[in-house]
């Protein structure tokens, strides 16, 4: 019968024997930030035919190598489990204590450059139908993000490739403190999410509004690439290591003064270089914060001049350059020690 959502599961886990070498019966199962539909970037196959020269029809069919499979996972935020395994140094607070501990992450060293796995049920919408049950396995991610539009909640962006496919599927083991039997649930101070009016753009020690630009939606971005490579002993990917990154954080809203249009202005050695922050505050008042360092105002649209009774719709960019670096920092109120959730 129909696959549908309803009664399908997915979760994630952080592959302890290495790449690709992940296994649900035995890593630790974690859920995702809640989706409104659920991404599986699948690894497939590419097929290639050949004909003979004194042949009209194919001669010979092969599967050529198991692409990868690519895709973005985008969640209502809850918790940072899936983005922290994107960093290659994780530090959580020992002894947790339940009360403004800290988990912080950076690439100021490559201590646990997590691989991850995926496993999902499909559901078969018919009583007793055949259900499809799959892994993924051999993962990075690819980049981190979050996006929100006003009035709305925050959104996690990911993006993630993964190597190679696995027939093993275990049923999600719920975890009350860490999931609500689907979703991640770990921090109960953003169990409803974070609202527009929870977030904190900043430039410098500035924020957004203070330097004359009020956003209606952001989009911050860290791209972080990574190569997976095949070669010619297996139809599976056997190579991998790290990319380029880049940092991002893009904005519309309006202008309300000249502050940042006079900063683009300038020639780049004149321009500031400051940090970018994004910071979340749940219920509690506890924070967390993305930064990249060494960012500039990239480009702006504020030149047009609109109708008499229209307000200048803007975008605006800004860009780490000049070796940003991306760290990651936040204090929780959570009793619950996530430090089984976090290679560190």
């Amino acid at each position: 019968m129909v696959k549908t959502g309803l009664g399908s599961k997915a979760f994630w886990f952080i592959e302890s024997g290495g790449w690709k070498q992940g296994d649900p019966y035995t890593d630790i199962q974690i859920g995702f930030n809640p989706m409104e539909k659920i991404t599986i970037p699948k690894p497939t196959f590419t097929q290639k035919q050949i004909r003979t020269s004194d042949s009209l029809d194919f001669n010979f069919s092969f599967s050529e190598l198991l692409q990868l499979g690519e895709g973005e996972i985008e969640s209502v935020y809850r918790d940072p489990f899936l983005m922290l395994t994107a960093f290659g140094k994780k530090v959580v607070e020992t002894p947790w204590t339940g009360t403004d501990d800290t988990i912080t992450a950076d690439f100021t060293a490559d201590t646990h450059r997590d691989t991850i796995g995926l496993n999902y049920l499909k559901k078969d919408s018919a009583a007793g139908g055949s259900d499809l049950e799959r892994s993924l396995l051999g993962g990075e991610i690819t980049s981190i993000g979050l996006k929100c539009e006003t009035g709305d909640l925050v959104r996690e962006v990911i993006g993630v490739k993964f190597a190679a496919t696995g027939q093993r599927y275990k049923a999600f083991t719920t975890v009350p403190a860490f999931d609500d039997g689907s979703w991640s649930k770990w921090n109960g101070n953003a169990v409803n999410g974070y609202h527009s009016t929870q977030v904190e753009l900043k430039f410098g020690a500035t924020g957004m509004s203070s330097l004359g630009f009020k956003w209606k939606s952001f989009e911050y971005k860290s791209l972080l690439e990574k190569t997976q490579e095949h070669v010619g002993s297996s139809k599976i990917a056997d190579i991998r290591y790290p990319g380029n990154r880049e940092h991002t954080l893009n904005l519309t809203g309006k202008f309300t003064d000249n502050t940042l249009m006079e900063e683009l202005e300038k020639d780049e050695d004149d321009r500031t270089h400051a940090d970018i922050e994004v910071i979340l505050t749940d219920d509690a008042g506890n924070e967390e914060i993305r930064k990249f360092t060494n960012a500039i105002i990239d480009t702006a649209d504020n030149y047009d001049i609109p109708a008499a009774a229209e307000g200048k719709e803007s975008t605006l960019s800004f860009k780490g350059t000049r070796k940003p670096a991306l760290t990651f920092s936040g204090n929780y109120d959570e009793s619950d020690d996530p430090d089984d959730y976090i290679t560190d």
